[in-house]
């Protein structure tokens, strides 16, 4: 992960990903969330993926994994060398202008 790059150079907290940013291309980290239903018993599970974005669709993101679309929402989307949430709670996040 390049750190330099999501650190404000004035507070040296960590700049907060903008979605808007991503597009067509850019490889990501995403959850899929699978639900199983049989008889009364409901399962689900969510599992961290790795992806290429392939389209915007409204607020949500169609991406690729291996030969498969996923669809996630934008604010659920990361590039793949952004921090991770538990680093923004730790470190702090800019807030600066």
């Amino acid at each position: 992960m390049n750190c330099a790059k999501w650190k404000c150079s004035r507070c040296n907290r960590y700049i907060l990903i903008n979605p808007e940013l991503l597009s067509k291309g850019d490889q990501v980290f995403f959850y899929a969330t699978q639900i199983k239903s049989a008889r009364h018993v409901t399962e689900r599970s969510t599992e961290a993926k790795v992806g290429e974005i392939v389209k915007q669709n409204g607020d949500f993101f169609v991406i690729s994994h291996k030969d498969k679309n996923f669809r996630a929402h934008l604010a659920d989307v990361m590039p793949l060398d952004a921090p991770a949430d538990f680093i923004y709670n730790m470190f702090g996040t800019c807030e600066c202008d």
